[in-house]
């Protein structure tokens, strides 16, 4: 309560007030206020003093150096859950940016399962309580949860094993596979050098081999769809559009038939 002790002494001598002049409702309101925003008291001191240091002063989970049972704390391992992070445009305790820093930190989290909101009007309390959060704040809520099934790890798990079944035999035309008529067991010749890519380092251009990409031309051909396909099977998050791999890679190969 320390935090806005000004806001909170005010409170109550309005609360005083309304009982001396007999106002029940505001008064109840107050009550009712009060029970919920005290609820955080039956957390043991040690409990909520070590997420003071650990996480606002220290700040340890952004450094990498949040450690838990002995663990080390990674949100970068986290792949199967959807995020939606909600900031209020008013707050004065957690300010606007430090809960959408989350979004940053998990990065592995497809960004078809993220979303940020930032509520109008609304202080850190407002957040998660009252009018605003029952009709701004509750319903994206909802809405986020239906968009985001939960058994998302089971269609991962099915996306890992058709990478893998590609990687093992990468000729093989899966039924329904927009690029089944792209992918290469081998590379015809010498594979071309696809780090002269803008957006392509060592890294990625070993996952491309082994998608079964190792020309300038299997890229340059692809269509809309494959291009999607492949980004996805990659997991790349839309790279492929943003760095226009396939206009680059059209110039790449015209580059190398011209000579």
């Amino acid at each position: 309560m320390s935090m806005n002790l000004d806001r909170h002494m005010v409170a109550h001598r309005d609360f005083f007030q309304h009982l001396i002049e007999g106002d029940g409702d505001s008064a109840e309101k107050h009550r009712d206020f009060y029970d919920e925003y005290l609820a955080v008291m039956d957390l043991t001191s040690e409990f909520y003093l070590q997420t003071v240091e650990t996480v606002f002063i220290e700040h340890s989970l952004p450094k990498g150096e949040m450690m838990h049972r002995g663990k080390m704390v990674d949100p970068k391992k986290i792949t199967g859950t959807a995020l939606f992070t909600v900031e209020g445009e008013n707050d004065d305790i957690s300010g606007v940016g430090q809960t959408q820093a989350a979004q940053k930190l998990a990065e592995n989290i497809p960004s078809s399962r993220r979303l940020h909101y930032i509520q109008p009007g609304v202080g850190h309390y407002g957040v998660f309580n009252g009018s605003k959060y029952r009709s701004e704040i509750a319903p994206r809520i909802v809405k986020f949860i239906q968009d985001n099934p939960i058994n998302v790890r089971a269609e991962q798990a099915t996306k890992r094993a058709a990478k893998k079944a590609l990687r093992d035999n990468p000729s093989e035309k899966f039924a329904g596979d927009p690029l089944r008529e792209i992918l290469l067991a081998e590379p015809k010749g010498a594979a071309d050098d696809l780090q002269l890519i803008s957006g392509v380092g060592p890294k990625l251009e070993r996952a491309l081999n082994g998608a079964g990409i190792f020309h300038y031309w299997q890229i340059a051909n692809l269509t809309e769809d494959q291009a999607a396909a492949l980004d996805d099977r990659l997991d790349i998050r839309g790279r492929m559009v943003r760095d226009n791999w396939v206009e680059q890679a059209r110039r790449l190969n015209d580059s190398v038939h011209s000579n």
